[in-house]
């Protein structure tokens, strides 16, 4: 018996050790990244939790910028864990009552839920193996006055058919826009303030795998497989599906295939929005119309192509092509 309690004293004094070393290096590592950010990072307070059962930080009053001072966000509370038997599946949980200040603009963030997880291959180049960010039940509310939120929000990646390739997927649904967004449509044709569903799906080719080494191969789009792009609003509907390869100058060359449902309606809004001039939208609703007329005309089928860094809407080139990198 003495043995025994011996033996368990032990195993507990090894833990406790293999447990102070472990959050001592996370967060030594935590006021490293703080410290090189040259104030892009702020934390009031960083400290170690999670004993026994996890290795974990706890930070008090996050705050991130960007570089240019024009973006600030607010945390009152970030929690990092990694399950003491599975340390390759971390998790974070943050706490709602966040502020982001965008050119400004004050806006809080208050939701149920905010968390990310995580799992990496028990290997020794970690490979991640899968990654989910979700956000329920958000709603920001700015300084002055507009308010928007949404049921869900939900990112995923997974892994794809080879080391180098990852399938993502986001979705928002029912997201409620502010009155102030409505309108500046100027009474134009609306389905109501409620955005059924925002939705993507694609498998991303990368130039490296997404693993430790990420630091020095620093992996870059090379080929975007788009699966699902699509809005639905009331009986309006966008869906886009196609495949693209990425230059070397980052951007797109391919064919996308786009699809409006109630493209009328759409066209109406983007006069009332200022995106299509009044004196041209005779034309461009007259163009449109001929091109539906395969489709049965309520619905509108698009080819949007990409190439010579530029981005044509059927023949119709309408501007230089997005960079993807």
């Amino acid at each position: 018996m003495g043995r025994l309690i011996w033996g368990l004293l032990a195993i507990a004094l090894l833990w406790d050790g293999i447990w102070l070393m472990a959050t001592g290096a996370l967060r030594s590592g935590a006021a490293t990244a703080i410290s090189a950010s040259a104030g892009q990072i702020e934390a009031a307070d960083v400290r170690r939790t999670g004993f026994p059962l996890s290795f974990g930080l706890r930070a008090q009053d996050l705050t991130l910028k960007t570089a240019d001072g024009l973006a600030e966000w607010t945390l009152p509370k970030v929690v990092f864990k990694a399950p003491g038997l599975m340390p390759h599946q971390p998790s974070l949980r943050a706490t709602t009552g966040q502020t982001l200040r965008i050119a400004g603009e004050t806006v809080m963030l208050d939701f149920d839920e905010m968390r990310a997880d995580a799992a990496f291959a028990p290997s020794g180049d970690l490979t991640l193996e899968t990654a989910g960010f979700f956000l329920t039940a958000p709603k920001a509310t700015a300084a002055s006055g507009w308010l928007a939120s949404a049921e869900a929000v939900e990112a995923n990646l997974r892994p794809g058919t080879s080391p180098e390739t990852v399938d993502i997927s986001a979705e928002v649904r029912a997201l409620t826009l502010p009155a102030a967004a409505l309108a500046a449509l100027n009474g134009a044709v609306t389905p109501g303030t409620l955005v059924d569903r925002i939705g993507l799906k694609a498998q991303l080719t990368l130039s490296a795998p997404l693993d430790r080494h990420i630091g020095q191969t620093k992996p870059q789009i090379t080929a975007v497989d788009l699966g699902e792009l699509a809005l639905r609003w009331g009986e309006m509907a966008l869906a886009a599906q196609g495949q693209v390869t990425i230059t070397a100058a980052g951007q797109p060359e391919g064919r996308l295939m786009l699809r409006a449902t109630r493209w009328r309606e759409m066209l109406d809004m983007a006069v009332a929005a200022g995106l299509v001039k009044a004196e041209t939208a005779p034309t461009v609703a007259a163009m449109l119309t001929e091109m539906a007329q395969a489709s049965g005309g309520e619905s509108l089928d698009l080819p949007i192509d990409f190439r010579a860094g530029l981005m044509f809407v059927g023949p119709v080139p309408v501007g230089p092509a997005p960079y993807l990198q």
